[in-house]
């Protein structure tokens, strides 16, 4: 074990101490070569959540969709489950909408758009397992 300094693709260098074989250290600063350091990779992935999380929420306003709330990491992956578990939903009732008649389709709705109107990230990163159609009868025996 030895303290190597490496020089980064964006050009910053750190001292870290490297561990293993003489020929590992070795390839790990190469490797160095043609990646972000630490805190270049962390901003770059800041930004790209922030870009995404940025057009997600203005697609789910397009859409008519809640504001989603919870801690900035949350929220950016309760948007993409979102968005995931409303696409089968329009699927779902699609496919309702053809098969069924007025009548039966009038609690589905509103349970569909009672799963729409659900804002808190939590509940969508919590249920992310869950199929659509598991939620939708999980909210119809809440009521």
């Amino acid at each position: 074990m030895a303290q190597y300094t490496i020089t980064w693709q964006c050009g910053h260098t750190t001292s870290d101490q490297l561990y293993g074989k003489h020929d590992y250290r070795y390839a790990r600063i190469e490797a160095a070569k043609s990646q972000l350091c630490p805190n270049c990779y962390k901003t770059q992935q800041a930004e790209r959540n922030a870009k995404a999380a940025a057009e997600a929420a203005t697609i789910a306003q397009d859409q008519g969709l809640p504001t989603l709330t919870g801690s900035e990491k949350q929220v950016t992956w309760a948007l993409t489950i979102r968005r995931e578990k409303l696409a089968e939903l329009d699927a779902l009732m699609t496919e309702a909408r053809r098969v069924g008649t007025p009548d039966q389709l009038a609690p589905v709705e509103a349970l569909a758009t009672a799963l729409r109107a659900k804002s808190d990230s939590r509940y969508w990163i919590d249920n992310r397992s869950y199929s659509t159609r598991t939620l939708i009868n999980l909210l119809n025996k809440q009521a």
